[in-house]
C-alpha cells in the first residue's frame, strides 16, 4: 500500500492492495520443522547455508552486548534474480535496552551460489526454449491444416492424371554386403566390458556406499560444529501470506470519520482516506514554542495518525507482517524522531524520493527502500507461552511498529561473500514504541 495518489479511495465495496500480509499459521515443532523457504516468527534463525551461519556480532545487542532473540525471518526473494535472500529481524528485550538503539536489528542474508544461479538461469532458459517450440509446432500445425484444406478443395486436386514413381526403379542395397563378423573375438571383449561397467559387481557398488557414507559423515560433523550455537528465543510460529483486502464487511473497528478537518491559521488539513495515501493527510507544522492550543492539536494529529494505523488493521486484524517492496509503511506515531523521516516539517507527507532513510554504510553512495514492517499482533503471538506478568513487565516488548528498509540496489560488496556465496548485511530498521495508554 503505497502514499503516492489519491485516485482511489477505500470505498464500502472490498479493496485488493499491493501488499502482502503476513498471518500466524502453525507452531514450530518436530511435527512441523521449518524448510529453508519458511517464513517465521520466534524460535532459532536459519541460516543462508548450513556452513555459513550469521556472525555473531550481528546477533548481539549494541548495548548490553547480550545475545538478541529473532523477531521474524522472512523470506525475500526477487523476481527475476537467481539467489536466495532472506531478512532477519532481532530484539534485545533487557530492560535497560529499552528505546535504545541498536536493541532492534534487521539483517540482510544473501546466497550467491554460482552454480546454482547457472542451473536456475538453465532451467529457466529451457523452459522459455520449449514454450517457443511449443507455440511454433502449434502455429506449424495449424498452418498445415489450413494448407490441406486448401489442397482439397483445389482445383489441381481433383486433376485425376498423376504420374506415380516406380517403387523399383532404384536397386536397393545388399544389406548383407559390408556386415561384421560377430563372433569377432575382439567384438566379445569389447562387449563384455561395456556389459560389466553397465553392471558393476556388489562389491563395486558396497565400496562407492562407503566412500559416499563418509564423505557425508565428514560434511555432517563439520557442518554441526560450525553453527551449533543457540540464541536465547521466543516460542515459534510458521507464517503464511495473502494480498491485503480492505473490506469493509469484516472490519472489526469502526471507521474514523471521513472528513475530519482541522484549521490552524487559516490552513484546513482534510483527512481524506485513501488506498494509496494510507497516511491519511498532512500534518499542520507545530510551533516548537507551543501554546496550549498548540500542543492539544498536536495530540490531535498524533491521535489520527494513530487511528489511521488503528483502522488500516481493522481490516486484517490478525497480521503479524507487512511486505511490500518500494512500498510505504503505516505510521504509529508522528511525534517521534523516526516520524521525521517520512513526514516534512509542515507536515506533508513526503513522496518516496524525499524519504531520508540513512545510506547503507557498505553502499554510500546508494540509497534504502522500505520492504518489511511487523505489526504490534506479533508480541502477543510470541509472549502467549508466558504466564509470569511480572516478567512481562520487566522484560516484555513495548513496540508500535518496526519498520524495515534495505538497500534499493540490493548490492552485496563481493569480498563480502564466503567461500559458499553467503554474505550478511545490516540494514536500516526504524522502531516506533509505545507511548503508553491511548484512550
Amino acid at each position: 500500500m503505497s502514499n503516492d495518489s489519491d485516485a482511489d479511495s477505500i470505498s464500502s465495496s472490498p479493496t485488493v492492495t499491493s501488499t502482502l500480509l503476513g498471518y500466524v499459521d502453525i507452531a514450530i515443532s518436530e511435527d512441523e520443522p521449518l524448510y529453508a523457504k519458511d517464513s517465521f516468527i520466534g524460535g532459532q534463525p536459519l541460516p543462508m547455508d548450513k556452513l555459513s551461519p550469521i556472525p555473531y556480532n550481528l546477533v548481539h545487542c549494541k548495548n548490553c552486548h547480550k545475545p538478541m532473540r529473532l523477531l521474524a525471518q522472512c523470506t525475500a526473494d526477487i523476481p527475476d534474480t537467481y539467489y536466495d535472500r532472506t531478512l532477519y529481524v532481532f530484539i534485545c528485550i533487557e530492560a535497560k535496552c529499552r528505546r535504545k538503539e541498536g536493541s532492534v536489528r534487521a539483517i540482510r542474508g544473501v546466497k550467491k551460489d554460482e552454480k546454482e544461479m547457472q542451473r536456475k538461469e538453465r532451467e529457466d532458459k529451457e523452459q522459455e526454449e520449449a514454450h517457443k517450440l511449443k507455440e511454433q509446432e502449434q502455429l506449424a500445425k495449424e498452418k498445415e491444416t489450413k494448407d490441406l484444406v486448401q489442397n482439397l478443395f483445389s482445383p489441381a486436386a481433383s486433376s485425376t492424371t498423376q504420374t506415380l514413381e516406380n517403387p523399383f526403379a532404384s536397386s536397393t542395397a545388399n544389406p548383407f554386403a559390408n556386415a561384421s563378423n560377430p563372433f569377432d573375438t575382439k567384438n566379445v571383449a569389447t562387449a563384455l566390458q561395456k556389459v560389466q561397467d553397465e553392471n558393476p559387481t556388489f562389491a563395486d557398488v558396497a565400496r562407492t556406499s562407503a566412500a559416499k557414507a563418509n564423505k557425508t559423515s565428514k560434511q555432517q560433523f563439520a557442518e554441526k560444529k560450525i553453527v551449533e550455537y543457540n540464541l536465547p528465543e521466543f516460542k515459534g510460529f510458521i507464517l503464511y501470506f495473502e494480498q491485503e483486502k480492505l473490506d469493509p464487511s469484516k472490519q472489526k473497528l469502526p471507521p474514523i470519520p471521513e472528513n475530519l478537518k482541522i484549521e490552524e491559521e487559516g490552513e484546513f488539513v482534510e483527512d481524506s482516506p485513501s488506498l494509496n495515501n494510507v497516511q491519511q493527510g498532512n500534518l499542520p507544522k507545530i510551533n516548537p514554542e507551543k501554546n496550549k492550543e498548540t500542543e492539544d492539536l498536536s495530540k490531535l494529529f498524533d491521535d489520527q495518525t494513530f487511528q489511521n494505523f488503528t483502522r488500516i488493521l481493522s481490516y486484517n486484524t490478525q497480521q503479524v507482517l507487512r511486505y511490500e517492496p518500494d512500498g510505504s509503511p503505516i505510521l504509529y506515531s508522528s511525534k517521534d524522531k523516526l516520524s521525521r523521516i517520512f513526514y516534512s516539517e509542515s507536515g506533508k507527507f513526503k513522496s518516496r524520493s524525499e524519504w531520508n532513510i540513512p545510506s547503507p554504510a557498505y553502499n554510500p553512495s546508494g540509497s534504502r527502500r522500505f520492504e518489511m514492517q511487523l505489526m504490534p499482533k506479533m508480541i502477543i503471538d510470541l509472549e502467549n507461552d508466558i504466564d509470569d506478568i511480572q516478567q512481562i513487565m520487566q522484560n516484555g516488548m513495548e513496540w508500535g511498529t518496526i519498520i524495515v528498509a534495505t538497500d534499493s540496489e540490493d548490492f552485496v560488496p563481493l569480498n563480502w561473500l564466503d567461500k559458499n556465496g553467503v554474505a550478511y548485511l545490516e540494514e536500516w530498521c526504524g522502531v516506533q514504541w509505545e507511548e503508553g495508554p491511548r484512550l
